[in-house]
């Protein structure tokens, strides 16, 4: 095993083809990194309709508004929206009703694409990324991520999924990993209470001692700190409000500094790139830039003694070249399909509403029943 880890974090990738592919080609990077890790965060959360019009024509509606663009415009929105991390949903004017009105169909439809990108990248891995002997390479899920996923990632040859794993690094190291955040204000499919997430770090942590070489990969970033600062949201509306709040997860910070590992690599709150030490323990969280298709990373050189001898948090510079009416077009579907908390969110959410419109419908029809009975 090598003396020295070489270590490159990124996390919050949601879907975003570009950033995927930009991650593969890192392990031809000159610094030679021998662990790659993504930390969570893998699918997309939007879904945009690319329903079939008159005329060699397909229209993108927009909540109300349209827009309306040529058949031969689609393959290079398709990729656009690929790159940051949207599912064009190809469709022909009934799907997408069928689409709009069911929030069981939109359920299914985004099972289906999430799975079908997954899959693609998977196969780019299996083929681009060398043996683990030359470098590891480490996914999570995320607070964000359905379960459906960890099959898929289950079954690469060359990707690794982290989830509850104390895995082996170069220079004697242990990682420990995982996804599960504290409760966001949109149900996710993996948030916890502070008391489910201690018992997972707890159940991690029970094969450690003392004398091994920690680093934590743990979605959530601690409580109280510059890492885990996020907008200040309206619970109703989800709009930004005046200043930042402290989002963390208190039994991490609490890991953190019982443990004291070398490093804490963290994601989960986009608009932040920053690292902080508690107690002994350097912690980093270098945001999320996908929608940009811009790398931002942690880049660390530990020795075999458990020391730092290089630590960088990395953002890549990007020339957009791109046609300018097609960014346009795909600012103006961000402005108007902006996504935040999961995609899950408005299926969640409607589920018991769809129940209760279910019971009451089999109540309106017991009535009708009783009514029929008594005009006999």
């Amino acid at each position: 095993m090598e003396n020295k880890a070489r270590i490159w974090f990124f996390t919050d990738f949601h879907g975003s083809n570009i950033c995927f592919n930009k991650f593969l080609n890192l392990v031809k990077n000159e610094n030679k990194p021998n662990v790659l890790i993504i930390g969570a965060d893998l699918t997309g959360k939007q879904i945009v309709p690319l329903v079939e019009a008159e005329n060699e024509t397909f229209i993108i509606p927009l909540g109300g508004k349209e827009i309306k663009k040529k058949i031969s415009e689609k393959d290079e929105l398709k990729k656009s929206l690929a790159d940051i991390g949207y599912y064009p949903y190809e469709c022909s004017f009934d799907e997408y009703k069928k689409f709009n009105y069911s929030d069981k169909l939109k359920n299914e439809i985004f099972e289906k694409l999430a799975k079908e990108r997954l899959e693609e990248w998977i196969k780019l891995a299996d083929l681009k990324l060398p043996d683990s002997e030359v470098c590891q390479v480490i996914v999570n899920a995320g607070n964000d991520d359905p379960f459906f996923i960890d099959p898929l990632l289950d079954s690469s040859k060359k990707l690794i999924r982290g989830e509850g794993k104390v895995l082996n690094l170069p220079a004697n190291l242990k990682l420990l990993s995982t996804g599960y955040t504290t409760k966001t204000p949109w149900p996710c499919p993996r948030e916890v209470s502070e008391d489910k997430l201690k018992v997972i770090l707890s159940d991690m942590t029970d094969c450690i001692t003392s004398t091994d070489k920690l680093l934590f990969n743990f979605h959530c970033p601690p409580y109280n700190t510059s890492l885990d600062l996020a907008n200040n949201l309206d619970n109703k509306t989800f709009k930004k409000l005046y200043g930042k709040k402290h989002v963390g997860s208190k039994s991490i910070r609490e890991a953190i500094e019982y443990w004291q590992p070398i490093a804490s690599l963290h994601g989960h709150i986009h608009e932040v790139s920053t690292k902080e030490l508690l107690n002994k323990t350097i912690c980093y969280n270098p945001g999320s830039d996908y929608l940009n298709g811009k790398l931002q990373g942690v880049f660390l050189q530990i020795n075999s003694d458990g020391i730092i001898e290089f630590e960088m948090l990395t953002s890549e510079k990007v020339n957009d070249k791109s046609d300018k009416e097609s960014t346009g077009i795909i600012k103006t579907i961000i402005k108007a399909l902006p996504f935040v908390g999961s995609f899950y969110k408005d299926y969640i959410s409607s589920k018991k509403q769809n129940e209760v419109n279910s019971k009451l419908e089999t109540v309106s029809k017991d009535i009708e029943k009783i009514k029929q009975s008594l005009n006999k």
